[in-house]
């Protein structure tokens, strides 16, 4: 299929819009790595303290388990995007 789609629109596949998945994938990966790690130190860093204070109203002092498993599930979706998955 992707073959013929060459043959015929030889133009079309190199314009750049059918690889943004995976800009896109790796940018979510980086937000999800972000996440995951500055939880795991828990850091003092001004972002990820912003994110801790605004979480801990509802997570009280399980803040850092939450803000780790979401990191985790970030870093799922984006793979889950740059191989075009989702």
């Amino acid at each position: 299929m992707f073959i013929a789609t060459v043959l015929k629109y030889p133009e079309s596949v190199f314009d750049g819009r059918e690889n943004m998945h995976v800009l896109w994938g790796i940018l979510i990966v980086i937000a999800g790595l972000f996440l995951l790690i500055f939880s795991s130190m828990k850091s003092e860093f001004i972002i990820y303290r912003l994110l801790v204070y605004r979480s801990k109203i509802l997570w009280g002092e399980h803040v850092h388990r939450f803000h780790q498993i979401a990191g985790i599930v970030v870093i799922v979706v984006g793979v889950l995007v740059a191989i075009a998955y989702i």
